[in-house]
């Protein structure tokens, strides 16, 4: 889980949403930790609904729901 941290997290058409700050364990899963341009923290489930092509090569995961960041 330690190298997912630093991956660039972009949405299904490459804009940037933020990157991935660190992976915590959750009650239904892991989570996790985006810090968004704005400097602001958001939680995401990390799985397979919400993440794919997730590639530490090229150090960018894809995020499919970007409404989960919204407030």
């Amino acid at each position: 889980m330690e190298d997912l941290k630093g991956l660039e997290v972009i949405d299904g058409e490459g804009k940037i949403l933020g990157h991935i700050a660190d992976l915590v364990e959750g009650g239904g899963g892991d989570l996790a930790e985006l810090i968004l341009p704005s400097g602001e923290k958001r939680f995401v489930p990390f799985r397979k609904e919400f993440f794919k092509d997730v590639s530490l090569r090229d150090g960018k995961a894809v995020l499919l729901e970007t409404w989960i960041l919204e407030l």
